[in-house]
Order: C-alpha cells, then sequence, then structure tokens
C-alpha cells in the first residue's frame, strides 16, 4: 500500500512544476536560439543575440506552461492526468508566439505558408518538449528529493543566463555594423540578466531552504496525526 500524501505535498509540488517548467523554458527555447544563431544568415552583426534572448525569452514562456498545467490539475497526492497537463503545458508555452504569428499572417495572408515553418520549429517544438516533460512531472507520484532537484535546476538556470551572454559575446565572431545594431548586444545582456538574476535569486533561496528543511530534520509531521489523541489501555 503507498504512504498518503502529507497535506504539504500539493504545496511542494505546485513550487516544483514552477521551477521545472521555467527550468525547461530555459532549455528548450535558448537552443532553438543557439540554432538560429548557428544558422541563420539574417544577424551578421550580432550573430550571438538569438540564443541569450532565446534562453530568457524562454524562461517567461516555461513559466506560463507551468502555471497552465497548474490552472487545469485538481487538489490531491496526484496532481492529475499527463494528456491534459500537456495540453495546457502547450497552449501556455506557445500561445504569445501563436498570437504574434496570427497578427504577422493577418497583416499578410499571403506569407501564412511561409511563417508556418518559422512557427513550428521556433514556437511549437520547444513548447511540445517543454510540456512534455511537465506532463511527465505532473503525473508522477510526489517524492521530497526531487523539490531539492527543482530547486538546484532553477538555480542553475539562473547561473546558465547570467553566464551565456558573457560567453555567447565574447565567443562569437567580431561585431560589423554600426548604427541602431551597435545597441543590440548590450540590450541582449541587460534583458538577460534582468531574467536571469531573479531566476538565479529564487533557485538558491529554494534549494537552500529545502536543503535546511532536510538538516533540521525533514519533513513536519502531519497535523492530525500530531494532533491524535492517546488511548491509553
Amino acid at each position: 500500500m503507498k504512504p498518503a500524501a502529507l497535506p504539504g505535498d500539493r504545496d511542494m509540488r505546485v513550487w516544483d512544476v514552477l521551477c521545472a517548467g521555467t527550468t525547461l523554458g530555459v532549455l528548450a527555447w535558448g537552443a532553438v536560439g543557439a540554432w538560429t544563431a548557428a544558422t541563420v544568415e539574417t544577424y551578421p552583426w550580432n550573430a550571438w543575440i538569438p540564443f541569450p534572448v532565446g534562453a530568457a525569452k524562454g524562461a517567461v514562456l516555461g513559466l506560463l506552461a507551468a502555471a497552465a498545467v497548474l490552472a487545469v490539475l485538481p487538489k490531491g497526492p496526484r496532481l492529475g492526468r499527463s494528456g491534459p497537463a500537456f495540453c495546457a503545458a502547450f497552449a501556455g508555452g506557445s500561445l504569445p508566439g501563436t498570437a504574434l504569428t496570427v497578427v504577422a499572417a493577418s497583416a499578410d495572408p499571403a506569407h501564412l505558408m511561409a511563417l508556418l515553418p518559422h512557427w513550428a520549429g521556433t514556437v511549437a517544438l520547444p513548447a511540445v518538449a517543454c510540456a512534455a516533460a511537465l506532463a511527465v512531472l505532473a503525473g508522477r507520484p510526489y517524492r521530497p528529493g526531487q523539490s531539492i532537484a527543482a530547486g538546484a535546476a532553477l538555480a542553475l538556470a539562473g547561473g546558465a543566463l547570467v553566464l551565456v551572454p558573457v560567453l555567447a559575446s565574447a565567443l562569437a565572431p567580431e561585431v560589423r555594423g554600426n548604427g541602431g545594431h551597435a545597441n543590440e548586444g548590450p540590450l541582449a545582456i541587460l534583458l538577460c540578466w534582468s531574467v536571469g538574476l531573479p531566476v538565479l535569486f529564487a533557485g538558491l533561496v529554494r534549494w537552500g531552504l529545502l536543503l535546511g528543511r532536510r538538516a533540521g530534520g525533514g519533513r513536519p509531521a502531519e497535523p492530525a496525526a500530531a494532533l491524535r489523541p492517546v488511548v491509553r489501555p
């Protein structure tokens, strides 16, 4: 027989899903940005910019995907079925990009077919990857160790957001061009840092609190069990 879930399990899992969604978003959309920076030849000035911008955007979109998962999941020892969680996560992560694609297509319907491959590669694909991982997490029984792992992963994602623009700009070819493109690099760094520093701070705080709780004796006792009267013979 499986042990009964404590009342705090769902609260812990809520934070786990939010941490995981943000981390997965950084990975998924950061990978798309890295691929764009490496292959697309329409960034002749600061070719590394799509990488940090994609990673920073992914943190926000992953958080939206995680929030959408939580919005459709009921209370209980299990957060719910993977199917609804996947659909909600995909909708949350892809909604902004889909909306922008629809707006662009409505402005010039003749370019709709040209926009679909771009939508599939830069919006749908990372949203599917993020949604699939969140659906697996949502359908699993809660394990205390996953909370520490989720907090550590969030801290690592924040650290990556802080370091990515610095490393990418250092390894990229020399910037060419002038005019408005001269400020694109610093703006991309500021964008990535403005997202990465709060993510790093939140991850370190959560990870540290969970480690401190474990070092101090683990999870608190269930209130119902703690208040159960003692029956003496």
